[in-house]
């Protein structure tokens, strides 16, 4: 009973400690990461400043998800592009492969300030960070999109974990 609980969950969830509360992550909480990688608040609109080649090690994006098995595009394995390091933890997907969806209800701006949380209600959430068929400039920060709830075919998501 409870011991194979207690085993799965640290198969599941390396690290996990009785009283771990798991979620999706806010839009603050996505964003201070990629501050913390210095990718933040990029102008996602001026493709001349864009390094693809770069990109292309940690993301999968319209110009390289194609293949013969796949001429319109295609997802990949999270771990299959290099992570992102931030104080020595790796983050994967970050960037492409597929949008990941968010905590915070969708609204066409944002409230600013520190920790800013998205309205308390919505009919859609906030998706981010692009996916295998997006342009390299759909892939910055700013570029927020709006999620159904029913999900899609290039949506993903990510769990945050905390400890109280």
């Amino acid at each position: 009973g409870n011991v194979k609980m207690k085993d799965l969950l640290q198969v599941l969830f390396p690290g996990h400690m009785q009283g771990d509360i798991y979620d999706l992550p806010t839009e603050a909480q996505r964003e201070y990461v990629k501050r913390d990688l210095g990718l933040a608040n990029q102008n996602y609109f001026d493709r001349d400043n864009l390094d693809i080649e770069e990109l292309k090690k940690f993301a999968r994006f319209d110009e390289n998800s194609k293949s013969a098995e796949y001429p319109d595009g295609s997802t990949e394995a999270v771990t299959a592009r290099q992570p992102r390091m931030i104080h020595g933890m790796a983050f994967y997907g970050l960037e492409g492969n597929v949008y990941e969806r968010i905590k915070d209800w969708y609204s066409n701006s944002l409230s600013g300030g520190v920790d800013p949380k998205g309205p308390p209600s919505g009919s859609r959430k906030v998706k981010l960070g692009g996916s295998w068929n997006s342009s390299a400039e759909q892939l910055r920060t700013g570029a927020r999109k709006d999620a159904w709830l029913g999900g899609g075919y290039d949506l993903g998501f990510r769990l945050v974990r905390t400890r109280p």
